[in-house]
């Protein structure tokens, strides 16, 4: 299967489910609670320790908890937002279902922190009060979507076909300048306009000038 192929498939596979509105990417917490976002979210491999983005834990590692590498963007009441990376095991009732190979802990999450001291490293992840929070799971899903995208987006633009890369392009600039007539005539919402714009855009199929021209269209 070559590269366009498989961006095809990637992106048929990503489009299963509606993309949950822009909102759900974030989650809200009270501003006397400290939290932390998640820059970087990885698996860890147990023999190396080393990056691993596939998922071979087994049930007696998933029991110890499954380990990850995170950079964190820590914010605490009263202090600076700073970052660090930590390297810690997380509860497997975190990630979800064993078999459903779903990376349950995406980067962009915002996790909520317990404060042991008043050292820049001294907190825990509280990963109940995480798993508590009533939008949790949408904004899960929002972040799956996006990171997928993100992923093809650096795969496409590490192609050495510069041919197919404009081939590509060119599509999506016709297909957006339709998108923004169609906007204009009532056949399609503004809101679809940008779901499908946003894809492109995230998987370095669409260019921004592009983009701004065909928002130009819907609004002159």
């Amino acid at each position: 299967m070559g590269l366009f192929d498989k961006v095809r498939a990637a992106a048929e596979k990503v489009f299963t489910d509606p993309l949950p509105p822009a909102e759900d990417a974030t989650i809200s917490w009270d501003d006397s609670q400290p939290v932390a976002v998640l820059v970087e979210s990885d698996w860890l491999n147990n023999a190396t320790g080393i990056d691993n983005h596939y998922q071979g834990h087994d049930f007696i590692d998933r029991a110890r908890g499954i380990p990850y590498r995170f950079v964190l963007e820590v914010h605490r009441p009263g202090v600076p937002a700073y970052r660090l990376e930590r390297r810690e095991r997380i509860p497997a009732k975190v990630e979800g279902s064993y078999l459903g190979y779903e990376h349950r802990v995406p980067k962009g999450a915002t996790v909520p922190l317990t404060v042991t001291g008043p050292g820049p490293e001294e907190f825990d992840i509280d990963w109940d009060g995480y798993l508590a929070h009533p939008d949790r799971m949408r904004q899960t899903k929002r972040l799956e979507v996006e990171n997928q995208w993100d992923a093809i987006g650096a795969q496409f633009e590490r192609t050495t076909k510069p041919a197919m890369v404009a081939k590509i392009r060119s599509g999506s600039q016709q297909a957006v300048i339709s998108w923004a007539h169609a906007v204009r005539n009532g056949a399609m919402t503004r809101a679809d306009f940008e779901r499908n714009a946003e894809q492109k855009l995230r998987m370095g199929h669409l260019l921004a000038a592009d983009y701004e021209r065909a928002v130009l269209v819907i609004e002159e």
